[in-house]
């Protein structure tokens, strides 16, 4: 079944409002669809967040709401009172933005807040919010198992090597001048991250569910410049 007129002109009345302030105009999306695509942001075919939501958290236009205006603007678009899992998963599917991050998160119990899933893992990239989570607040652990056993230094070094995206006709990325650069601009983000971690305490002998650990992991890479190999195996040694 195709979304209705209706639901995209909900969709359209609905940043209208939002742009203009008229928060007062706000309702629910009458849609019954499972994945209307004007209405929902659908996660893991699980979680169905209004898509106005985007719109709140990351607007076109400057905005001069604050967290508790936000808190109460997204309240308004579910169509239910909202759960502890609502609001996690804004909180991590929607990489909520530091302006508003440690206030979402704050209707989330801390048992779910260290679902081995979520937030380190998917904040591994971001020293400010690894130290908030790690802070007073939430006190979770530098080191906390995903479910195959992954630390957030596994999460990191992954997203930036697993696989690396070479074109499949070079076979020498040090002779191209184009990921030369690539490999330079990886090397300028990745390693204050991994330091980052390390500094906290991320254990780069700390093995997953498959024996390997975050040490073994760069050792067998084999689509990785020599020397950032060596740089990145010489930086984890140092807090093995």
């Amino acid at each position: 079944m195709e979304p209705s007129p209706a639901c995209a002109q909900w969709y359209t009345d609905t940043i209208t409002h939002l742009r203009n302030g008229e928060l007062e105009k706000l309702f629910p999306t009458p849609c019954t669809l499972e994945e209307c695509h004007h209405c929902f942001y659908v996660v893991y075919d699980t979680y169905r967040i209004p898509r106005p939501i985007l719109a709140i958290l990351y607007p076109d236009h400057p905005s001069e709401k604050t967290p508790e205006m936000i808190v109460q603007t997204i309240r308004t678009l579910y169509d239910h009172p909202m759960t502890h899992e609502d609001w996690m998963c804004i909180v991590s599917c929607l990489h909520a933005p530091e302006s508003f991050f440690s206030h979402l998160l704050s209707f989330v119990p801390l048992d779910i807040i260290s679902d081995p899933t979520t937030l380190l893992h998917i904040y591994s990239y971001d020293p400010s919010r690894i130290d908030y989570l790690l802070g007073p607040d939430v006190q979770m652990n530098i080191n906390l198992p995903s479910q195959d056993g992954s630390t957030p230094l596994h999460i990191l070094l992954r997203n930036y090597y697993d696989p690396i995206d070479y074109p499949d006709d070079i076979d020498n990325p040090d002779d191209n001048d184009d990921l030369h650069e690539f490999n330079r601009r990886r090397v300028e983000e990745l390693h204050p991250r991994i330091l980052s971690l390390l500094q906290r305490g991320a254990d780069p002998l700390l093995a997953n569910k498959l024996g390997e650990s975050p040490l073994s992991y760069v050792e067998s890479l084999t689509h990785c410049p020599p020397q950032e190999k060596e740089n990145l195996l010489r930086l984890l040694r140092e807090y093995a």
